[in-house]
């Protein structure tokens, strides 16, 4: 008998003794074909494209990283906001501290490296971590993920870079809701809808 009709014969054997006429066993089975049948089809495109694992890792991971830091503080938690110079609005704009993330890093590394650079704090635990977010798939591709953390330390913008004019805000709930509705201050979208949340 030929190698190949004998790995046939084994895989029916196989199937009948532990897949058998259950529905559910053959749509698992199914969905592992499938699983398989993708994973086959990724290897051969990054192939064909000439990419490694890691330029491949890359291209799907997300644009940008958005910062939620809360920080204990005496009076109680507070979150940690930025009040930065946007030149399209020719205004500040309020936010939570975010940038893009470089190649070869990972998000949670993004995020803890833009936290100390905007802001001097220091990221002692991950909270959670968004899945990708498309920030305004109706202009661009951008997309993003959220890291909420606990953070600590003493505020500084010593890292800023030369071109960037950041507050950094440190507030609590109560300053928060005052100023989400002042009707002056401009927030940035990605950061208002977070903040409701997290206060109310």
């Amino acid at each position: 008998m030929a190698k190949a009709e004998r790995v046939k014969d084994a895989a029916e054997i196989l199937r009948r003794r532990y897949i058998g006429d259950d529905p559910e066993k053959r749509v698992a089975l199914e969905r592992e074909r499938l699983n398989a049948d993708v994973a086959h089809l990724l290897y051969d495109l990054r192939n064909d494209a000439g990419l490694s694992q890691n330029e491949l890792a890359d291209l799907s991971k997300p644009d940008a990283v958005v910062i939620v830091p809360t920080l204990n503080t005496p009076e109680g938690k507070k979150i940690v906001i930025l009040r930065e110079y946007r030149l399209p609005i020719r205004d500040n704009e309020l936010s939570f501290p975010a940038g893009l993330i470089d190649p070869g890093e990972t998000t949670e590394e993004a995020a803890i490296r833009e936290l100390k650079e905007e802001t001097g704090l220091i990221c002692d635990k991950i909270q959670w971590v968004s899945p990708i977010l498309f920030s305004s798939s109706g202009m661009t591709d951008e997309s993003v993920q959220y890291v909420f953390m606990e953070v600590s330390g003493e505020v500084d913008n010593k890292n800023n870079e030369n071109d960037e004019e950041i507050e950094v805000l440190v507030l609590s709930p109560d300053e928060i809701n005052k100023l989400a509705f002042d009707r002056v201050s401009k927030w940035g979208a990605k950061t208002w809808p977070i903040l409701m949340w997290m206060i109310n």
